[in-house]
């Protein structure tokens, strides 16, 4: 945490090299932390675009991308993808050597889950001219902030799809660099809303796709073994965003940090404390599979912006169970918004991410086969299937 904050200082004052020249230690790094954020904003960002787009030799780094999207049919879909980069992992990966692994959902609300699965491999960073690559066999992800591009394909079910941002960068705390307390420290920038034109495949059948999504870039030092989150993003009817978060204890539940970014319709930024927002669970959804219990079903509310929400999940099976590639459990899926800004109806939708609620398998949860698929050059797929 201390090596982020100096090189944060070290950049503002122009004395550090780019984050993809920082002499970053070897550590091992669990794949347990996929994004939060918030606090008061400072006046220089810390993040320097379009090369930060790219690749840096930072311990964990990821690109986050969740949307949700409608086809000629009038069928709906929502997808989450992310790309994880880990570098000097120790014995894990050998030295000058990068773990990637990619995740990927597909989801429509009237069949739930389509396609969830998780690839990883070991090779070096791809740091393409321009932005980022990162890809593993049939599946990639890759842009430089004008345009993204997401490629996946499953046994039946797939997506290929070409993103362009609607709003401004956000860069979270003002100057793009979280404290995260006992979580660590981290880099982390947002665009709110693309717009997103392509294809989805499902059941084998192609379609025509558009609508709009949200993408995350973070990279820095995390120590998240111990402490779990609730993560926000909504994307409102008047053209609205925010995120908002809360960071606690994994043990004690007893809460750590939180807070937020609202993103105006004209693009103004409201960067939101702890005492910003109030998150209260209305309800709980157990899984099937691994027996955990997570949070469904939200209050939340920002009386500094006279907003009261309402959040509900699309379909309550949206867990992403732990495997090789991950560690940990976590539910990550699609969300309604209704509510009301000031005393005016507002709507909208969006993605929540809950990381930490493991508590053990519940009796009478059976056990399940870890299923591990060689893909080829060294990369594998993983999935997890309950056993009779």
């Amino acid at each position: 945490m201390d090596r982020v904050r100096a090189a944060a200082a070290g950049r503002a004052n122009g004395l550090c090299p780019a984050p993809g020249q920082w002499p970053w230690a070897s550590v091992l790094v669990l794949l347990a932390a996929l994004a939060c954020g918030g606090g008061p904003p400072t006046p220089t960002p810390l993040i320097e675009l379009p090369r930060d787009h790219g690749y840096h030799e930072a311990p964990v780094e990821w690109w986050y991308f969740s949307g949700h999207l409608s086809a000629a049919d009038d069928r709906e879909y929502s997808f989450h993808f992310a790309g994880f980069n880990f570098t000097g992992v120790g014995v894990l990966v050998p030295p000058g050597m990068t773990a990637r692994v990619l995740h990927l959902s597909v989801a429509s609300p009237e069949e739930g889950p389509l396609l969830k699965e998780s690839r990883g491999d070991v090779g070096r960073g791809e740091a393409p001219a321009q932005g980022f690559r990162v890809a593993i066999a049939d599946w990639s992800m890759s842009g430089h902030g004008e345009e993204f591009r997401l490629t996946a394909q499953g046994p039946g079910d797939g997506f290929d799809l070409r993103l362009q941002p609607v709003k401004d960068v956000v860069f979270h705390d003002g100057d793009g660099l979280l404290d995260m307390g006992p979580g660590g420290e981290t880099y982390y920038y947002t665009y709110p809303r693309l717009r997103v034109d392509g294809q989805v495949t499902a059941g084998g059948v192609t379609q025509d796709v558009s609508g709009q999504a949200w993408m995350d870039h973070q990279w820095g030092e995390m120590v998240a073994a111990s402490i779990g989150w609730d993560w926000f993003s909504f994307q409102l009817a008047g053209n609205e965003e925010a995120m908002v978060f809360s960071l606690w204890e994994q043990e004690t539940r007893e809460p750590v940090r939180g807070g937020g970014t609202f993103v105006g319709s004209d693009g103004d930024v409201t960067y939101l404390d702890e005492g910003d927002v109030d998150i209260s669970a209305m309800g709980e959804w157990t899984s099937p599979r691994t027996g955990v219990a997570y949070p469904s079903g939200w209050r939340v509310r920002i009386p500094p912006l006279g907003l009261d929400l309402e959040v509900l999940p699309t379909h309550p099976d949206a867990e992403f169970g732990a495997s090789l590639f991950n560690p940990r459990s976590y539910w990550e899926g699609q969300v309604s918004v209704q509510g009301s800004r000031d005393g005016d109806p507002v709507s909208g939708t969006g993605f929540v991410e809950l990381v930490g609620y493991e508590g053990g398998r519940v009796p009478g949860v059976p056990k399940h086969r870890r299923e591990l698929t060689r893909l080829g050059s060294g990369a594998y797929t993983y999935g997890i299937q309950a056993l009779p």
